[in-house]
């Protein structure tokens, strides 16, 4: 059973199950190093993913909060970042998962009903692009619209 491994100190324990099949793990730990920088609370382990097709793949799954300022105060939003083994050339899937007292709002945009994030950086991907640069671009995105709100 795998378990979550946290950021320590700028440094990123990939578990082994994923790192010895990933694509360019170097790189996936140096932007999983600079995500950290703006994202400092997220964890790690692998995952299975399950496709809407019913296809499953094993993916790192990165879990915690992205910091969103809305309107002058800091939200933290809770979000799943599913990556690929294929990463930097797949682009990672990305879910808002809201807690206890949280829902999404309809036609924000960004997220849809099931959680899954949708915008123009993820439908462009390549990958020059950076799991950096998509945390960046997520908190100028969610921070222009009202995502979620407490029930």
């Amino acid at each position: 059973m795998s378990v979550g491994i946290a950021i320590r100190r700028g440094v990123w324990v990939i578990p082994r199950e994923f790192e010895s099949e990933c694509l360019d793990a170097k790189r996936l730990n140096h932007d999983l190093e600079m995500l950290s920088t703006i994202a400092p609370n997220l964890c790690c382990r692998h995952s299975t993913f399950v496709a809407n097709d019913g296809q499953s793949e094993v993916r790192l799954l990165v879990k915690g909060t992205v910091p969103v300022v809305f309107r002058g105060s800091t939200y933290n939003i809770p979000m799943e970042w599913y990556i690929s083994q294929q990463y930097p050339i797949v682009a990672p899937t990305l879910f808002v998962t809201p807690v206890a007292g949280m829902r999404l709002t309809r036609n924000n945009g960004y997220v849809d009903e099931n959680g899954r994030v949708r915008c123009p950086y993820l439908d462009q991907w390549h990958n020059a692009r950076t799991l950096m640069e998509l945390g960046s671009v997520l908190q100028a995105y969610f921070g222009g619209t009202l995502l979620c709100v407490w029930c």
